[in-house]
């Protein structure tokens, strides 16, 4: 299921780029590098880490990477909606707001990449014991 929201949310960031043109102008870099880590995410280890069964470790990676992106996804939503309604002059806060907490999300979504890739070496060693 993780690995299904990944790529759909993927997708997401990628539609918005092009259907929201305006209300992202400015932040298409952002939304690169964070859709960037995302297929970092979904395309780690040849999927090792979505087979991985039983581990508590996985387990709660899973539960964080999710949390991660619903999060990223209510944020993208909000500023949407914010974007709609504000003027054109109040829109620069909007926006450094946006990008200040999705730096925060793309850091956290770095640390996921580590810790998948520091679960999927100490299941392969476990395994290869």
């Amino acid at each position: 299921m993780a690995e299904g929201l990944v790529k759909l949310f993927i997708q997401r960031l990628n539609s918005l780029l092009f259907r929201e043109t305006e209300t992202f102008s400015g932040l298409e870099h952002q939304t690169e590098r964070l859709m960037t880590i995302l297929r970092e995410v979904g395309g780690q280890s040849s999927g090792d880490i979505w087979r991985i069964n039983g581990g508590g470790g996985a387990s709660s990676w899973i539960n964080e990477l999710t949390g991660v992106i619903f999060g990223m996804d209510n944020l993208i939503a909000e500023f949407i909606i914010q974007m709609d309604q504000q003027k054109e002059s109040d829109r620069s806060c909007q926006t450094n707001h946006f990008t200040s907490e999705s730096q925060a999300i793309e850091s956290r979504l770095a640390a996921s990449v580590q810790d998948m890739t520091q679960l999927t070496k100490s299941t392969t060693v476990g395994v290869d014991k």
